[in-house]
């Protein structure tokens, strides 16, 4: 379930073009009015989710890497 919303959070970080926003390549973010509320906030909570699924993936992968290092 988790790969699923990640992967849907991915999807809308591209939509909605936030990456450009986040390296400040936009100055000003449009707001779409004409979109319902649920969306906006489903949009969201799933990007937020990608990135909690990432860091959580992230970290896993460099203590086992620490860990195999530690050992030899």
């Amino acid at each position: 379930m988790a790969a699923l919303i990640a992967a849907y959070g991915a999807y809308a970080f591209v939509k909605r073009d936030f990456g450009k926003y986040m390296l400040l390549q936009y100055h000003f973010v449009f707001f779409d009015f004409e979109e319902s509320l649920a969306l906006f906030l489903l949009d969201y909570v799933a990007i937020f989710s990608f990135f909690a699924v990432l860091g959580y993936y992230v970290s896993k992968i460099m203590r086992q890497q620490q860990s195999k290092s530690a050992s030899q």
